[in-house]
């Protein structure tokens, strides 16, 4: 298991790309071109990196869409095994 709880994609866009005051959910609307429900679903992680959203957050911002799914995959794997260590 890893030491750390990785960030979830959401926290490294608003810690990287759009920080401070600035950081709101229409801002990613208009950089990304995702719908807004998608977004929001995704800002409350109730919606994970896809291979779609790869894409947009890969035109974005310049990372990978490889590692976008990087670190939407480090996120569950360290959600799923500190699940299964708590049981």
């Amino acid at each position: 298991m890893m030491i750390h709880n990785p960030p979830h994609p959401v926290e490294v866009i608003e810690d990287a790309y759009l920080p401070g005051d600035k950081w709101k959910q229409e801002n990613l609307v208009n950089v990304t071109g995702v719908a807004p429900e998608v977004i929001s679903q995704f800002m409350q992680k109730k919606h994970k990196v896809t291979h779609e959203l790869a894409m947009a957050f890969e035109k974005a911002f310049g990372l990978s869409a490889d590692g976008w799914m990087k670190l939407q995959a480090d996120y569950d794997l360290w959600q799923q095994n500190a699940a299964n260590y708590e049981s």
